[in-house]
């Protein structure tokens, strides 16, 4: 794994985004003084990697930067010729997410599955490195502390992190499993010892001699058992067959005496359908001629009813003439009634008018009273003004005599006014009269004008009402001239009463069409009925050409077959053909001879039946005294060979039991023969890893191990350490102790804790 490039953002002392291109580098230094990061850096590469910092341990969120509320880290690194970036990031909370990419081209691409879950791709880098966090932070990164740790530390402590980097504790586990190998072989070999003497204790070569003796008994009963078997099977073949045959033949006794039976129905049936065939064409005769009658009824009423039409009209016509006729009558009442209204308003007219003309002169003389009234107000309200000019006058010279100042333009007086206090009064009561009298007349001047206005309005709804009327007389006299142009098509305008003559016509019409419409009910009627005796005469026809057909095919020749195969040498009747008669009674006579033809058929079967059973009888008797002693006896043949069946299978279990006996016994000396082998090998791989985990045990190769590496590494360490310090310092490492040794103070030996900082 080659680091490539790496971008820091909030980790520790980098805030801001800082990256560092490893790219064209293959040797440098890390340089700063202390706190600016350079720890950091190494960290940040395997937080990167493992998301995991040997100082923080796993809380990572302890790096982010303060006051930051997130750190992320990216690292570009090459894997052969394959490049990677990984980017880590967590927030101040500890959540993190990660984001493995793999360079394609000049572009990145997802990784794939797993490629942004933490725990996967924590595998995928281990893989992709080689290295594991332990083993990278021992072999390529060694964490800050661990050096000075190692180098000036405890002897004890040196070699517990010389073990660490090492992988010393191999050693330790080699031990731990040699042990754990030796302790299972152990048990292992004991428990099968333990099963040896208890499982396989009888496994030997007396008992394989007595359980092949047993197999042998057992065969010989095995092939008694076998034999008998075989014999009852034959006499259960023959018994079988015995009892197939009066099976078969007493099936065609049935079938035949069914036959029989059917034959015999259906003539009886067809006797029936001969005589229903008779009344059914005696029926058709009859209503055939019941149709002609009413057919001609019919067409009889249909006439009179189209001659009544075409002289008045149809149905429909005069229901219509009905309706002016009807129209007209009303028309002429509504004439009447308006012509009424007319005279009505005319009449309130009138005496509108007359109204008016009343109310109008009463106008006339309330307005030359009121005039009258408006003379005196004016006439007493100068005199009131006058009379109150005097009084304030006479107030203001009430005290002077002729001669004094003017008290308004201070001449003096010629002579002084005189007044009349009452006089003032008077004036104000004959004012106050004068206005009550106008008040008066006004008031009844304006209720003369709102009488006239309420007459005039009268007076115009009545002439209003008078032409409302008269126009609504002539609309009505007009429909009565449309209603009589209307009926003086069909009727003379002379007819005094259209109405009557046209209820007669319709009253007529209809009666003539009712007696059309129950003479065709006839006729339908009888139509029917000549139909429902031609379904029954063709039903009875059908039945018996059915019938005919059933006999043709009842299956007699198949019954024939059948019995010719049970009993071959038994008589049969002929065979029916396809050319029996269609007559009803010549076929009911026909049916009935032959259903007595295969009664006795069926009783020549059932004979034969018989004779079979006495077979089967003499075979049952025979399979009894087969048995052996003390087999149970019993009158099913079924039973019997089941139960030398099942003394065949017992003996067979027997023999296999005896078999598998034998053969497990042979296994089970093979298994502890393997058995023993296999506690020698235990025991053996027992004494062996006891012996190496008592040598690991020791600690002896670890120790070895640890004081071979520590000399190799002061050895190389030396080398190193000349080159940087000019050939002044190498190393020394005797008894479990670093020395270093100055080449300047004349090759001093001095305690490594005696290093200063840079040193």
């Amino acid at each position: 794994m080659r680091p490539l490039s790496l971008k820091v953002k909030a980790f520790t002392s980098f805030r801001d985004e800082q990256s560092i291109d490893f790219s064209d580098l293959d040797l440098f230094v890390l340089w700063g003084p202390t706190g600016s990061g350079k720890s950091s850096l190494l960290d940040a590469i395997t937080y990167a990697l493992y998301g995991y910092v040997e100082r923080v341990g796993r809380e990572a969120a302890q790096l982010v930067s303060q006051g930051q509320p997130r750190m992320a880290v990216t690292l570009d690194f090459a894997v052969g010729d394959a490049v990677y970036r990984v980017s880590r990031s967590t927030t101040a909370t500890g959540q993190s997410k990660v984001l493995l990419e793999r360079r394609e081209g000049a572009e990145w691409a997802s990784y794939g599955e797993g490629a942004d879950s933490v725990t996967q791709v924590k595998s995928i880098i281990c893989e992709l490195v080689g290295l594991d966090y332990d083993a990278f932070t021992r072999s390529v990164i060694l964490p800050q502390g661990k050096f000075a740790e190692f180098l000036t530390g405890d002897a004890t402590k040196r070699r517990e992190i010389l073990t660490e980097l090492l992988g010393l504790e191999l050693f330790q586990r080699m031990a731990r499993r040699s042990r754990e190998i030796a302790t299972t072989a152990k048990v292992q070999s004991d428990t099968k010892a333990e099963l040896l003497e208890s499982e396989y204790a009888g496994a030997n070569k007396e008992a394989v001699a007595t359980v092949k003796e047993n197999l042998k008994t057992n065969e010989a009963m095995l092939a008694a058992a076998e034999k008998l078997e075989k014999k009852l099977d034959v006499v259960a073949l023959e018994h079988a067959e015995a009892r197939r045959a009066e099976k078969a033949v007493r099936t065609c006794a049935t079938e035949a005496q069914t036959l029989a039976a059917s034959f015999s129905s259906t003539a009886f049936e067809l006797d029936d359908h001969a005589r229903a065939a008779k009344e059914a064409a005696a029926a058709v005769a009859a209503r055939t001629a019941e149709v002609a009658t009413t057919d001609a009824a019919a067409k009889k009423a249909k006439k009179a009813r189209e001659l009544y039409e075409k002289k008045t009209g149809t149905l429909e016509t005069l229901i219509a003439l009905g309706a002016k006729a009807d129209a007209l009558e009303i028309a002429r009442t509504d004439f009447s009634r308006a012509q009424s209204s007319v005279d009505k308003e005319r009449t309130a007219a009138e005496q509108a008018d007359k109204q008016v003309q009343t109310v109008r002169a009463a106008l006339t003389k309330a307005d030359a009273a009121l005039e009258t009234t408006v003379e005196g107000l004016d006439a007493a309200r100068i005199a009131h003004e006058e009379s109150q000019h005097a009084d304030r006058v006479g107030a203001l010279v009430m005290d002077l005599k002729a001669g004094d100042p003017c008290p308004v333009c201070d001449r003096p007086l010629k002579t002084v006014p005189g007044y009349d206090r009452k006089a003032m009064d008077k004036s104000a009561t004959a004012l106050e009269k004068a206005r009550d009298a106008h008040s008066q007349k006004e008031k009844a001047f304006r209720d003369a004008e709102t009488k006239l206005a309420l007459a005039e309005e009268r007076l115009q709804a009545a002439i209003a009402g008078v032409a409302r009327c008269e126009r609504e007389r002539k609309e009505k006299q007009d429909l009565i001239e449309s209603h009589l142009a209307a009926l003086s098509k069909a009727i003379p305008r002379s007819t005094k009463d259209p109405k009557a003559l046209i209820d007669d016509q319709i009253e007529s019409l209809r009666e003539l069409i009712e007696d059309e419409s129950a003479t065709r009910d006839d006729h339908s009627k009888a139509e029917q009925e000549l139909a429902r005796a031609e379904i029954v005469a063709e039903r009875s026809r059908s039945r018996v050409a059915e019938l005919r057909a059933r006999l043709i095919g009842a299956g007699t020749g198949g019954l024939f077959d059948r019995a010719t195969a049970a009993a071959p040498g038994l008589e049969l009747p002929d065979r029916l053909g396809d050319d029996l008669p269609e007559d009803a009674d010549a076929l009911a006579t026909t049916a009935g001879s032959f259903a007595k033809e295969l009664e006795k058929l069926a009783d020549d079967l059932t004979d034969l039946a018989r004779s079979h059973q006495k077979t089967q009888a003499a075979l049952m008797k025979k399979a009894q005294e087969a048995l052996p002693d003390g087999v149970r006896v019993t009158d099913d043949l079924g039973s019997l060979v089941a139960q030398a069946r099942n003394m065949t299978l017992q003996q067979t279990a027997e023999v296999t039991a005896a078999r598998a006996a034998v053969e497990n016994l042979q296994l089970r000396m093979e298994a502890r023969k393997k058995l023993e082998a296999e506690i020698d090998t235990q025991r053996s791989q027992h004494k062996i890893y006891a012996a190496l985990g008592n040598e690991l045990k020791s600690d002896r190769i670890v120790q070895f191990l640890q004081a071979e590496a520590l000399e190799a590494l002061s050895v190389a360490a030396s080398r190193h350490l000349l080159d940087l310090s000019s050939t002044r310092f190498r190393l020394a490492y005797e008894q479990d102790r670093f020395y270093v040794i100055d080449a300047w103070n004349g090759d001093e030996r001095r305690n490594v804790k005696t290093l200063s900082g840079g040193e």
